[in-house]
């Protein structure tokens, strides 16, 4: 591998760099870190991760096959033309060119970390109601325990009374090796492109003379519920009562929805002022601008273009998924009833 691939190689960003470019100037951007607590401009090269999607293999396919390939030229490569026809015509994509922006639309929303702390909180919730089904009569705790020294040839020298004292002194931590999050991601966006296929497209152009421009995020595509008061338990997925918010450029929003009405349409200020705070406060990590200020929407409605307020701000704003944000008790139902169904044998 030449110098120039392997650094290809290593460029396996969040954002995609034919994004990127469109945040920056002269290939340089600001970012505005939340975990650091701080902002900085630095070239595109450099932003937020390296190595994110690199992966194990059986030697048949090198390990930054799904950043090169499945990602690059087959999804990235084909959607950035595409992209730059609907910036520079300001005409939305049909037929087979939607298609391909369904796929880039899908792996948009699965690849970054918001996915992967999803995924291990649902890996570590599942991990405890396993445990505390285990747990939970003698009698599964001994079959469970007969079943796993079979299997591994370890013996559990432990009765029932002293598996629940030995309970109450550990805690169950879930750590999830690179390849599967990436194996979960593809398999998450394989179901979502006929999702994003029905949705329709809308692009929104920021005034000019307004002097406010869009950001990114690492959670670069946001879903808001149209209404003030949504339902409990609101998802977005298939949800006439949803808007999908994805900044395309500084210039640049496209808007998805089930509207069937497709719009291209001139906003003010405090629009891109709305969209972006939606970017920062669904952040985990970074936000990516041209400027080192630039205009968000306080909780109070009025507009700021101070980056130090809105770090103050995000201070008090979870970075990504909750564990309060997963549907528990239907989880908890599924997994007892699978448990129920495939039983340890005796």
């Amino acid at each position: 591998m030449g110098q120039k691939q392997a650094n290809i190689a290593r460029r396996h960003h969040i954002i995609p760099h034919f994004l990127l470019k469109r945040f920056a100037q002269d290939d340089r951007v600001w970012v505005l870190n939340r975990a650091q607590n701080r902002s900085y401009r630095t070239n595109i090269n450099n932003v937020i991760e390296v190595d994110y999607y690199r992966v194990e293999t059986n030697g048949e396919i090198g390990e930054d096959y799904v950043e090169q390939k499945i990602l690059g030229s087959m999804i990235e490569d084909k959607a950035s033309p595409i992209i730059d026809n609907m910036l520079s015509s300001r005409k939305l994509p049909q037929g087979d060119d939607w298609n391909v922006m369904a796929n880039f639309l899908a792996v948009m929303y699965t690849r970054g970390p918001t996915l992967r702390k999803l995924i291990k909180l649902l890996h570590q919730f599942c991990s405890e109601v396993i445990e505390d089904h285990i747990h939970s009569d003698e009698r599964t705790w001994k079959v469970t325990i007969e079943q796993v020294s079979r299997e591994t040839g370890i013996e559990v020298d432990m009765d029932y009374e002293q598996a629940l004292h030995a309970r109450e002194s550990f805690e169950i931590n879930v750590e999830i090796p690179r390849t599967h999050y990436v194996v979960q991601m593809l398999q998450v966006a394989t179901i979502l492109v006929a999702v994003f296929a029905e949705m329709t497209p809308n692009l929104e152009i920021v005034e000019v003379m307004s002097g406010a421009e869009y950001v990114i995020s690492d959670c670069p595509i946001v879903p808001v519920p149209k209404s003030l008061n949504p339902s409990d338990g609101w998802r977005w997925y298939k949800n006439p009562n949803a808007d999908l918010f994805f900044p395309l450029s500084s210039e640049a929003c496209l808007i998805l929805n089930y509207d069937k009405r497709r719009k291209v349409t001139t906003v003010n200020k405090k629009r891109a002022a709305l969209i972006n705070h939606l970017m920062a406060c669904n952040s985990q990590r970074a936000i990516i601008s041209k400027k080192q200020d630039f205009v968000w929407r306080r909780e109070n409605g009025t507009t700021c273009s101070s980056h130090e307020e809105l770090l103050e701000f995000l201070e008090h704003i979870p970075c990504g998924p909750a564990e309060t944000d997963l549907p528990k008790e239907s989880l908890r139902k599924d997994i007892l009833k699978t448990l129920e169904e495939h039983p340890q044998s005796e």
